[in-house]
């Protein structure tokens, strides 16, 4: 479980970061549109990290870049979105 855990993090963070590059290419563009489902993604990975034992450092620290991914992809999520742009 812990290894699905590491796939969906780290799919999420590569998510994350390829919505941030400005690029024009299709292959990073397409990372902006799935926000609900890489938040998803990043629950799942939460949980299944929580349920599979105790955990050390790096995962703490990685659990951490993650919690930052979610909070950023959830942005447009809140009430105020529409008033900051």
């Amino acid at each position: 479980m812990r290894t699905f855990g590491w796939v969906l993090l780290v799919l999420v963070v590569l998510m994350t970061v390829a919505s941030l590059l400005n690029k024009q290419r299709w292959w990073v563009r397409m990372f902006d549109l799935p926000r609900a489902q890489g938040i998803v993604l990043g629950i799942v990975a939460i949980v299944l990290f929580g349920i599979s034992g105790p955990l050390n450092g790096m995962e703490w620290s990685a659990l951490g870049v993650l919690f930052i991914c979610l909070v950023y992809q959830s942005h447009e999520y809140s009430p105020t979105h529409r008033f900051r742009q």
